[in-house]
């Protein structure tokens, strides 16, 4: 059994043992409000005029960070389900199946004047494909912005949107 590998529900399932055992006292909440971590609570974006006005936002922001979630993600056919935004003043959850257009936020996505993270992306991408050191790299380097979110790479392997946000209501 050289060549096994263990499977990505294992992998995230072992990551979380890990890092609940390296510190299982520390609790997030009380860790010092930082500047750039909105604390507040996410807005959901489900029309066009919401949208416009999210994008006037984050233009006037300058920079943002960006994920996003796939249904059937490991099939040929993936649809786009949610896009996660985030400012040092905003979270905000857009919601592609709302049927809006979303051609004006890829062209943000594309705006090089605007500046944009995802590093989270970029790990989750290696995860799936099986290379870990290169996602444990990309993780690293997204937690070197937040040092005091003690085991951030840990969480970040075993966090998985699609657990905790209901996408049949």
């Amino acid at each position: 059994m050289s060549n096994y590998r263990p499977t990505r529900p294992q992998h995230r399932a072992k990551a979380h043992d890990e890092a609940h055992t390296e510190d299982a006292a520390h609790d997030p909440a009380d860790d010092a409000p930082h500047p750039l971590i909105y604390r507040g609570e996410a807005k959901l974006i489900g029309t066009q005029d919401a949208l416009v006005a999210l994008l006037a936002r984050l233009r006037a922001a300058g920079s943002f960070a960006y994920d996003s979630e796939f249904i059937g993600e490991l099939t040929y056919l993936p649809k786009l389900c949610l896009i996660q935004v985030a400012t040092t003043q905003e979270i905000t959850l857009i919601d592609p199946i709302a049927k809006i257009d979303l051609t004006p936020f890829w062209e943000l996505v594309a705006d090089p004047s605007v500046e944009k993270n995802f590093l989270y992306l970029l790990g989750e991408a290696c995860h799936l494909g099986g290379d870990l050191p290169s996602a444990q790299t990309y993780f690293d380097r997204l937690a070197s912005h937040y040092p005091e979110f003690r085991n951030l790479r840990a969480y970040l392997e075993v966090f998985d949107f699609r657990n905790v946000i209901n996408l049949r209501s």
